[in-house]
């Protein structure tokens, strides 16, 4: 999603991690090698990137926000169980 930023509202949440990577790329990269990773914020200005180890629907929501781009892994193993 471009242009708006993951938000976690619980209070327990925060990143897994927050890195500062060369590329969107380089964070797609970083979530996809963690495999408790499922959202990412990447922020285009400063190229930093936050991963998360939940969703939108689980306990935040998703905020406009100029230059932050936020993806969602989808895990295939749960895709190829309802075959």
């Amino acid at each position: 999603m471009i242009d708006f930023k993951y938000d976690c509202t619980n209070q327990g949440c925060s990143p897994l991690s927050t890195a500062y990577v060369s590329s969107l790329r380089a964070c797609q990269i970083a979530c996809l090698s963690d495999t408790q990773c499922r959202t990412v914020n990447f922020y285009q200005s400063n190229n930093q990137c936050e991963l998360f180890a939940d969703t939108a629907d689980q306990y935040g929501s998703y905020l406009a926000q100029m230059d932050v781009v936020t993806m969602t892994a989808i895990d295939n193993r749960k895709l190829s169980a309802r075959k």
